[in-house]
């Protein structure tokens, strides 16, 4: 280890080059002044005790491949942001560097003497435990301290015994990492990953946890359970062992204490809470120590806590995590959106058991290689960090990936995710362009309070990496603005004439059409039916709000109806085909493919083709056309947009898709790394170009209707003359873009969708053509900055307090439900959640009158 000026016992005087053991003043000093009087000693390990400790677990971030990944990584960064990039760096070799300390029964000699240390350190415990501060209240028997260590003699002591070899090693960050030298806590910072994996066992400390003993009673009762759970089942598999799982605890809970399962269930309820509320499990640091260890079931790891009169009891983490679940199950269903969902999770206080369990479920490690990076993050996102910058060293930790941080640029949480969701963009991985959330909110140097490009991520579950398969098409990424290349679409979306909208309604007034998508709702899973629900809920509050007669919700059959006659018959016969295409990976399932054989749905189909004066259609065109209906009354296709308007699309990217009305001075753009993906992702950005030399801030003030403008005109004005924003389904007051367009303002984003699955090569080789550029254009580097949507509740609000033409009654209808579907969308944007929690992912509809696209 280096030496530093930091601390004078960090020096090492001394190595023996044969075995690689140091002699450490700092461990010496520690061994002197705390130890020693316990019968302990802190030593330096040799380097061979080192390698046999860590090797294994080294290899996840320092093996050969993992350097090559750090070398990576750091150019494309410094490509995009030299200056962030100054801050990573490769980590360093932790069987090398790293000088690990060990508690331990045995001493260690100066190598400079004849005496060898050959007593190796076989195996460690790592001790994962919240530091004491004087707000912090400790249970009332975590007394005294021990000096140096920073816990209580009784957990100190449970530590010590539960060493299963009379040399077996303690990590306990402080007294093993040396707190007054930096260099000494960057490295070990750095390899925290790597020592908490390579642990035997973890030990937890609860230290503001003593149970009452009716708490203590429930909670060794169903310790019991679980044990004997975990012994029944060892053989079984499958449905036989979900069954006798799910059956065991309410069987034992029949015949334990007093026979009273609903008594005996209320003790185990405030057992796990009382657990499950330990400080603990609010700290990032303590998160990172659970994720990292292995969850094995040999050694699982342990929590200790108080009894009523001090003594210590353990229990295993599996069990608690398992009695969470059940109680969980246990309790009330509660119908929430997704935002209310994601706040419930999140609750920096939680109440229910419900809650309770979801946060340990953050705690399990993640293995998945598959998972983005995004992901571990987010999940500590409202956890406590002192330091800010710690949460980007976490995060670098649980999701694998080589580099270290130097704390530097992070002072707050939105410096975090800024600079996270860049990384995790130089590493190839897409997710921080579509993932859900909110504005991010930034202070920069050159302008003051900015909105960022980067989301504030829903502190939910995000989705699998996204390859970038063009990542030549990102070029430079700061805190204001990101720089890529855009596939921008020449059109507006089009919103269907009063005509069509009156022979779609025919259609469905003519064969009950909405009487049937009521009983196929019936037929869905629980999980469709209930954001279904939610979402018409919403619809419904908001027509109160507003005072409209009739939402989106109301309107949508036959809205989407029209749109898709005016797109055509060979585009209305491909629609079922490409949402199959497309939603194959849908959280909600695969849609087209379902058949409804309703006589109606035939009906349906008939009169279509009647309108397009096809009276003879083949007979695999009216199976198709069977499918287009049946996925027209499909709840889940709600889920998408429910005011879909129609927009014009070149014939490589399926002639035309759908996608909600935008603002009337935006334009539709999909970034060239996004095209490849599918259309229920929101792909689909919402922009409008703009000069930010004139500065990023915006009054939105300014884009409300001008009262006093119209107030002193005489006769009954057009919208448009008062209004500086309204929609699509008004006007076209986009400004010209060209070749020197380059500045763009990011309002949101949408699904764009129905047009199937696009192959981005043959897209960029037909721009190169210059073919269709009426319909869409690539422009290249151009940046792209963060900004809120229109406030459009304040827009309606000002238009209803003004008088309009009559011919724009209609369009103020549209306004009305841009106001309402902003108010759905905000719902929409969190609803994966509520199924990715859950595990729900339908691929199929049962029931008996819906059947698969094979019959």
């Amino acid at each position: 280890m280096a030496t530093t000026q930091n601390d004078p016992a960090s020096v090492v005087l001394s190595t023996d080059h044969e075995t690689g053991t140091h002699y450490d003043h700092y461990s010496h000093a520690q061994t002197r002044s705390i130890l020693a009087d316990l019968g302990q000693h802190l030593i330096t390990i040799s380097k061979k005790n080192r390698h046999h400790l860590l090797l294994s677990a080294s290899e996840r971030t320092h093996s050969d491949e993992k350097r090559v990944q750090a070398t990576t990584i750091l150019t494309r960064l410094h490509d995009l942001n030299p200056d962030v990039a100054a801050h990573f760096h490769p980590k360093g070799n932790v069987l090398e560097d790293l000088a690990l300390r060990m508690i331990c029964t045995h001493g260690q000699h100066d190598p400079s003497l004849p005496h060898k240390n050959e007593n190796d350190v076989p195996s460690f415990i790592a001790v994962s435990y919240c530091w004491h501060y004087h707000t912090w209240p400790l249970a009332p028997h975590a007394t005294p301290i021990v000096p140096g260590w920073e816990i209580s003699v009784p957990m100190m002591q449970a530590v010590l015994d539960l060493r299963t070899l009379s040399n077996e090693g303690i990590w306990l960050d402080k007294l093993c990492i040396n707190q007054k030298d930096t260099d000494d806590k960057t490295l070990h910072i750095a390899s925290m990953d790597t020592i908490y994996r390579s642990a035997r066992r973890l030990v937890i400390l609860l230290e503001d946890v003593q149970l009452t003993n009716d708490e203590e009673r429930a909670g060794l009762a169903y310790a019991g359970f679980y044990r004997d759970l975990s012994l029944a089942v060892k053989d079984m598999e499958g449905q036989e062992k979900a069954e006798f799982m799910r059956g065991y605890f309410p069987s034992r809970e029949k015949s334990y204490g007093d026979n009273n399962p609903g008594r005996n269930l209320d003790a185990a309820k405030g057992f796990a809470v009382k657990m499950l509320s330990a400080r603990w499990f609010t700290r990032a640091w303590c998160a990172h120590e659970s994720r990292m260890h292995p969850h094995r079931r040999v050694d699982n790891p342990l929590f200790l806590c108080f009894n009523h009169s001090g003594c210590i009891l353990s229990f295993e983490f599996r069990f608690l995590h398992y009695l969470g679940m059940h109680l969980a199950d246990r309790e009330p269903p509660e119908n929430m959106s997704g935002d209310e969902m994601a706040k419930a999770i999140n609750d920096p206080d939680p109440k229910s058991v419900r809650q309770l369990w979801w946060r340990i479920l953050k705690l399990m490690p993640n293995e998945d290689p598959s998972a983005s990076a995004m992901q571990h993050l987010v999940s500590i996102l409202s956890m406590g960090c002192f330091f800010k910058g710690d949460l980007m060293s976490i995060s670098l930790n649980t999701a694998g990936i080589p580099l270290f941080f130097d704390g530097k640029e992070a002072y707050t949480l939105e410096d975090v995710i800024w600079m996270f969701s860049l990384l995790v963009l130089a590493a190839g991985d897409l997710v921080p362009l579509i993932t859900s959330g909110s504005v991010l909110r930034l202070n920069s140097p050159e302008h003051g309070k900015i909105i960022s490009w980067a989301i504030n991520p829903t502190q939910g579950v995000l989705d699998e990496r996204l390859e970038n398969p063009l990542s030549e098409s990102i070029t430079a990424i700061t805190r204001e603005y990101i720089e890529l290349d855009l596939l921008v679409f020449a059109r507006q979306p089009q919103k269907a004439s009063a005509s069509t909208l009156e022979i779609a309604e025919a259609i469905l007034e003519k064969h009950d059409l909405r009487n049937l998508a009521d009983t196929l709702l019936g037929l869905f899973p629980d999980s469709v039916q209930r954001t279904f629900n939610l979402l018409a809920g919403e619809a419904e509050r908001s027509r109160r709000t507003t005072g409209i007669l009739k939402t989106p919700f109301d309107t949508f059959l036959s809205v989407t109806l029209a749109a898709a006659l005016e797109a055509g018959l060979d585009w209305m016969l491909a629609f079922p085909g490409n949402m199959v295409q497309s939603t194959q990976e849908y959280l909600h399932g695969v849609l087209g493919g379902l058949l409804c054989p309703d006589p109606r749905i035939a009906a349906a189909g008939t009169s279509v083709f009647a309108h397009f004066a096809v009276d003879a259609p083949a007979e695999d065109q009216a199976a198709v056309m069977g499918r287009f209906f049946s996925l027209l009354l499909d709840p889940r296709l709600r889920f998408f947009t429910m005011s879909p308007r129609r927009l014009p699309l070149p014939s490589l990217m399926g002639s035309c898709g759908f996608i909600p009305a935008v603002p009337d001075r935006a334009y539709l753009a999909v970034p060239l790394a996004l095209v490849h993906l599918p259309d229920w992702q929101e792909r689909a950005w919402v922009v409008e170009p703009f000069d930010a030399s004139a500065g990023l801030q915006e009054n939105h003030d300014d884009c409300l209707p001008d009262i006093k403008y119209a107030a002193g005109k005489t006769g009954i004005l057009p919208a448009e003359d008062f209004s500086p924003v309204l929609t699509t389904d008004y006007c076209d007051r986009r400004a010209p873009v060209d070749d020197k367009t380059k500045e763009w303002r990011w309002r949101r984003r949408e699904r764009l969708f129905g047009c199937g699955m696009w192959d981005v090569q043959a897209i960029l080789k037909e721009v190169e053509a210059g073919t269709e550029q009426d319909k869409s254009f690539v422009l290249k580097r151009q940046r792209v900055y963060g900004a809120e949507d229109y406030h459009w509740g304040d827009i309606f609000r000002a238009l209803k307090a003004l008088e309009v033409a009559p011919e724009d009654l209609e369009k103020e209808k549209a306004q009305d439900n841009e106001a309402v579907e902003q108010s759905v969308r905000e719902k929409l944007q969190d609803m994966k959640l509520e199924g990715e929690v859950s595990g729900d992912k339908e691929q199929e509809v049962g029931g008996g009158t819906i059947v698969g696209e094979d019959g």
